[in-house]
C-alpha cells in the first residue's frame, strides 16, 4: 500500500470517527433534552357505544407536534380503548420514573369526560357507560395520572383537559356532574381545564376546538411563562367563543416556569430589541436595556452603533469583555 493510500484510510477512519462522535453528542443533547421534557398526549374521537367527536384526534395530533417542536418527548396516543389507556399510561409511568427534578412532565387529554362523586375520569374509545359500576372501572379517574406524575419528582406537574363536553351516556345522567370538577393541585402542580368547573366545552366549527387551537398558538412563545400562556388561551377562547365559554386553572406553581427550553443567553437577553441602525434610536435607552445583561455581543453592538460616546462606558465594555474571556493557565 503506498504511502497516499495509507493517508486516504487514515483519513477515512478519523472522518468516520468524528461522525460517530458527533452523533454520539447529538443523541446525547437529545436524550437531555427529552429527559428534561416528558409529555403523555391522548386523543378520543371515535366512541364506539356513542356519538363521535370531531375535534379531540386532531386536537391530539396539533398539541402533540407542538410538544415535540419545543423539546418535548411526546408519548402520543389516539382512539385508544381502556386496556390501551391502561397500558400507555404505564409506558409513561416507567418513562418519567428517573427525570430530574427540574424536569416538566405534562398530561394532555382530548374527548369525553365524566365528573362523578367529585372525581373526574376519562373515557376511552370503547367505554359503554350504563351504570355508576361502570363509570368506575371504564373510566380512568385522573387524579390517579396526577398522582403517577407528582410520585415522578419532577419540579413541575401540568395536567390539561380538554374534555368538559356534554354527557354522552343518557344511562348515567343522573348520576353524574355536568362538566368536570376540580382538582386540587399538589405543589408544583398546574391544571388547566377548557371551562370552567361545572360547565360544558365546545367543540367549534373548526378542524380544533376553540380551547386547543388557542392553546397551540401560544404555547410556543419562548417569552411566555406557562401561566402567561394559559391566561393569553382564555382571553382568546373567551372572544372566539363570543363569551361563553372561559377557560379554568388551578395552580401551586412557586417559581415561574417556562415551556420553551431557554438557555441562560436566551433568558438574559430576552426582550432585548437589537437595532439595525440609529436612526430613531435614543442612545441612552438602549444603553440602559443591555449595560447589566453581560452579553458582549449586545456591548460591541453598542460600540459599532455608537462609537464615539462616552469613555467611561467604552471602558466599562472592555471590562466586562476581559471577565469574561476564559483565564490562561500558567502553565
Amino acid at each position: 500500500m503506498s504511502s497516499l493510500q495509507k493517508i486516504n484510510v487514515i483519513a477515512t477512519q478519523i472522518f468516520g470517527l468524528i461522525i460517530l462522535v458527533l452523533i454520539f453528542v447529538s443523541i446525547s443533547v437529545h436524550t437531555a433534552i427529552s429527559a428534561n421534557r416528558l409529555s403523555l398526549v391522548i386523543g378520543n374521537s371515535n366512541y364506539q357505544h356513542t356519538s363521535p367527536l370531531r375535534n379531540p384526534a386532531n386536537d391530539a395530533d396539533l398539541i402533540g407536534s407542538k410538544l415535540s417542536e419545543i423539546g418535548f418527548d411526546v408519548l402520543a396516543s389516539k382512539e385508544i380503548s381502556l386496556s390501551a389507556t391502561r397500558q400507555v399510561i404505564s409506558e409513561f409511568a416507567g418513562k418519567i420514573r428517573d427525570v430530574g427534578e427540574d424536569a416538566i412532565v405534562l398530561f394532555y387529554y382530548a374527548g369525553h369526560g365524566i365528573q362523578y362523586n367529585g372525581k373526574n375520569f376519562i373515557v376511552p374509545v370503547d367505554a359503554n357507560l350504563q351504570s355508576v359500576t361502570d363509570i368506575i372501572l371504564q373510566g380512568v379517574d385522573t387524579s390517579f395520572i396526577l398522582k403517577i406524575i407528582e410520585l415522578s419528582g419532577a419540579k413541575t406537574n401540568v395536567v390539561v383537559l380538554d374534555a368538559c363536553r356534554n354527557n354522552p351516556f343518557p344511562a348515567v345522567s343522573r348520576s353524574v356532574t355536568k362538566g368536570l370538577a376540580r382538582m386540587d393541585s399538589p405543589s408544583g402542580s398546574f391544571i388547566a381545564y377548557s371551562i370552567a368547573p361545572g360547565a360544558v366545552a365546545l367543540d367549534g366549527n373548526g378542524k380544533n376546538s376553540p380551547y386547543t387551537s388557542a392553546l397551540a398558538e401560544y404555547i410556543t412563545d419562548p417569552d411566555l411563562t406557562l401561566e402567561a400562556v394559559f391566561k393569553k388561551v382564555r382571553r382568546k377562547v373567551y372572544y372566539d367563543t363570543e363569551k361563553a365559554q372561559t377557560t379554568w386553572e388551578s395552580t401551586s406553581l412557586i417559581d415561574e416556569v417556562y415551556l420553551v427550553e431557554r438557555s441562560d443567553n436566551a433568558a438574559k437577553g430576552a426582550k432585548i430589541a437589537v437595532p439595525n441602525s440609529t436612526q430613531n434610536v435614543h442612545e441612552g435607552n438602549f444603553w440602559n436595556q443591555i449595560r447589566n445583561k453581560g452579553d458582549a455581543e449586545l456591548f460591541q453592538t453598542y460600540l459599532q452603533m455608537f462609537p464615539n460616546e462616552n469613555i467611561a462606558k467604552l471602558r466599562w465594555h472592555k471590562y466586562l469583555v476581559l471577565k469574561m474571556q476564559p483565564r490562561r493557565s500558567n502553565r
